[in-house]
């Protein structure tokens, strides 16, 4: 049928064609039929259960069991658009532009009459459920897009507030107006201007709103964590900047809803450039966005805090648990007895200097620990500074001198045998080759030599420094060693579990 009439027409193929028509009626009436008992089911009209089901997936599912991620208005349409619609009445279209002979039957008659009885059930199925909708879903809205951003639940857990109102609300109408333009003679047309404002209002704000939920997302899990995956010592640690957060949350609880005015910033910094009167600064942030905005980020930054302090307690775990299959002395296999040889002193003294190395790195990250709980900077905001003005008299080529040699002297060196170790044979280095090895040699000799002189040590003073100025308040000390102690108590209980001999 894909070559059209012309050549249905033409004797031999007309010949080995014809005796087919009536099966093609056969399978447009079983269809027909089929899709006749759905519609008849759906509306009411008949209790009809015994629906045979196919393997093809358009005509398996009628609308309520089709993917429930899809509002019932947008089911019904998808599901009349696409198993009635393309499957079904297209073909039967087809065979009509055919103009066969057998379509001016009796049989093909009953064929098209039944064809016009399921659009007409269609419509009168799907009509009221639209008509319903449109009367439904301005006052839903207006009810729903009230609402607060969080639900509190118990155990100050919070969750996202938007409604499945709201985002049904969203898909039917982004449906409605895909229908018109994604598929062929739809059944039931929607104009734009049959759909309710509040539902077309609500749809603009559609990329917003999904950032929003995203954002809120992503909010929930972060706070969540914090309040439920941390330990009591490590919760009273951050439990200020926790009730800063809660006391925005509530804010936004009083103030903020969905319908919140939107208030698009071109920037980040467009964002903290907002200024408020006094009165403004007692009530609610100024738009929709810079709530979730000021929430997020707030949260994010303690979060990640207490993540990288998670990571640094696993390490503390895995330096303090090292020995646990490492033992100090090993059993003849013969007698099973320990033999003490000369080497004994030896490898007390070996012993003793890895738990004294692993100590100074355990204190080290403790240390650590201390500043990320108080959101103090790790690095020197200073030292930062002169890094980074190093670096760039280093590409520029204003070296200084340390211990009598100059930093472009020893690149050039290094630089040389790279080279050198390179030139191999009658092989040769080309010129682009020679500069991106000047580039890599540069950035490693920069991250290692500047770095390790300037940064290594330094850094160490400055923690050291803020951790002293920390701890210089009794509140913050007595917490602190609280953390300590549950610290410690994990460090001595993998410490019991060495291996001395085995």
């Amino acid at each position: 049928m894909v070559f059209g009439s012309a050549v249905l027409n033409r004797p031999m193929v007309a010949a080995a064609v014809e005796k087919h028509y009536e099966k093609v009626l056969d399978l447009l009436d079983q269809d027909l039929a089929q899709e006749l008992k759905i519609i008849d089911r759906l509306s009411g009209t008949a209790m009809v259960t015994e629906i045979e089901k196919s393997d093809y997936y358009e005509t398996r599912f009628i609308p309520e069991e089709m993917d429930l991620e899809y509002p019932l208005v947008a089911r019904a349409m998808m599901w009349g658009n696409s198993r009635l619609n393309n499957r079904l009445l297209e073909d039967l279209n087809v065979i009509r532009s055919f103009d066969l002979p057998i379509m001016k039957t009796p049989r093909g008659d009953q064929i098209n009459i039944k064809s016009e009885q399921l659009k007409d059930k269609f419509k009168n199925y799907l009509s009221p459920i639209i008509e319903e909708w449109k009367r439904v879903v301005p006052l839903q809205i207006q009810d729903k897009i009230v609402q607060p951003l969080f639900t509190i639940n118990k155990n100050n857990i919070i969750s996202l507030n938007f409604s499945e109102e709201l985002d049904a609300a969203i898909k039917v109408t982004r449906y409605i107006i895909l229908c018109n333009y994604n598929f062929k003679n739809p059944i039931l047309t929607i104009e734009t201007d049959d759909i309710p404002y509040e539902a077309i209002k609500l749809y603009k704000r559609e990329k917003l709103i999904l950032e929003y939920k995203r954002d809120i997302e992503e909010i929930v899990k972060w706070y969540n964590m914090l309040r439920t995956e941390t330990h009591p010592t490590e919760l009273q640690l951050i439990i200020q900047e926790i009730e800063n957060i809660d006391n925005l949350i509530d804010d936004a609880q009083k103030y903020v809803t969905w319908n919140t005015e939107d208030i698009v910033y071109s920037s980040e910094n467009d964002l903290h450039e907002e200024t408020y009167t006094e009165s403004e600064q007692f009530m609610s942030p100024v738009s929709l966005q810079n709530t979730i905005s000021t929430i997020h980020s707030l949260t994010k930054n303690v979060y990640e805090r207490v993540i990288q302090t998670h990571e640094n307690f696993q390490k503390i775990i895995t330096l303090s648990s090292q020995w646990n299959n490492k033992p100090m002395y090993v059993r003849d296999k013969n007698t099973n007895r320990i033999t003490f040889d000369n080497k004994l002193t030896e490898k007390k003294i070996a012993r003793y200097a890895e738990v004294r190395d692993a100590s100074i790195e355990i204190q080290q990250l403790l240390m650590e620990d201390l500043l990320l709980f108080h959101n103090v900077p790790l690095l020197d905001p200073n030292l930062e500074t002169v890094l980074e003005e190093m670096e760039e008299k280093i590409l520029d080529g204003e070296v200084e001198e340390v211990e009598g040699k100059k930093y472009g002297e020893e690149i050039e060196e290094i630089l040389d045998e790279e080279v050198e170790g390179n030139n191999y044979g009658e092989e040769t280095i080309d010129d682009d080759e020679i500069e991106i090895q000047t580039d890599t040699i540069l950035e490693e000799f920069i991250e290692g030599e500047v770095e390790e002189e300037y940064y290594g040590e330094q850094k160490q003073d400055y923690i050291h420094i803020q951790a002293e100025i920390i701890l210089s308040n009794i509140e913050r000390k007595l917490m602190w060693d609280k953390y300590k102690l549950f610290v410690d108590e994990i460090v001595f209980t993998e410490l019991q579990d060495a291996t001395l001999c085995r």
